[in-house]
């Protein structure tokens, strides 16, 4: 997670469970709008790593639960990779 930001819920929560099991990791780039209060309004999957297991739905859940602190006190739009490990 990026400096100034934290979780609400821990990003191992999102792990999909069929990925978990067969013990395969992933990596998803995520676009992400943060409004003044720090909370995200919007993401948006960029490309996952790898494909078709559901990584990319379980980093938009994870993201969306993020809190960043914003000193710009505006609309800010950040890129980020969420990593997932078994």
């Amino acid at each position: 997670m990026p400096a100034g930001s934290r979780a609400r819920k821990p990003p191992s929560l999102f792990f999909p469970p069929a990925a978990r099991e067969a013990g395969i990791d992933g990596r998803v780039n995520v676009d992400l709008l943060i409004n003044e209060k720090g909370l995200v309004v919007e993401a948006q999957v960029i490309d996952e790593s790898p494909a078709g297991m559901g990584f990319g739905l379980a980093a938009l859940d994870a993201v969306r639960s993020y809190e960043f602190e914003n000193p710009f006190k505006q609309l800010v739009l950040l890129t980020l990779q969420v990593q997932f490990e078994p």
